[in-house]
């Protein structure tokens, strides 16, 4: 059975994204790979702390939005972090935008280090028989009318 990766292993892929967003995008300057750790830390903890409140409290406009205010959420998130962070310089709104865009693909970059067992539980709950003949819960086992 596959290990989910620790913390270290995160961080260490989150502040490699980091550092190669600063590489891509014009308006983002990161000034060392330790700042990009720092970001990494920092933006880990703003988004287990405050993103949390901002969606609550804004669920109406992201619900209106479609979900797009979320990037709006995002940006602000990064914004926090750029004044929390000496070496860390973003140019706009729009950069910020776009860097937590490639953020969220470091993200789904992360699935596969998971492991299938991870997919299979998030994706599809429910297993089909290989005949056909009915279909299972996976967490319980029981069947599924």
């Amino acid at each position: 059975m596959r290990q989910k990766p620790g913390l270290l292993s995160r961080l260490v892929v989150s502040s490699i994204a980091v550092f190669l967003a600063d590489w891509i995008l014009p308006g983002v300057h990161i000034s060392s790979f330790s700042t990009a750790v720092g970001v990494a830390i920092v933006l880990g903890l703003l988004n287990a702390t405050l993103k949390p409140l901002l969606i609550i409290i804004t669920i109406p406009l992201t619900f209106m939005s479609l979900g797009l205010f979320l990037l709006i959420i995002n940006a602000v998130i990064i914004g926090v972090a750029d004044r929390w962070i000496d070496g860390l310089e973003v140019a706009s709104v729009w950069t910020a935008i776009v860097f937590s865009l490639l953020l969220l693909n470091n993200q789904l970059l992360d699935v596969p280090l998971r492991g299938a067992s991870g997919l299979k539980h998030f994706f599809l709950p429910i297993r089909f028989d290989a005949k056909g003949t009915g279909c299972h819960c996976q967490k319980t086992g029981r069947g599924i009318a």
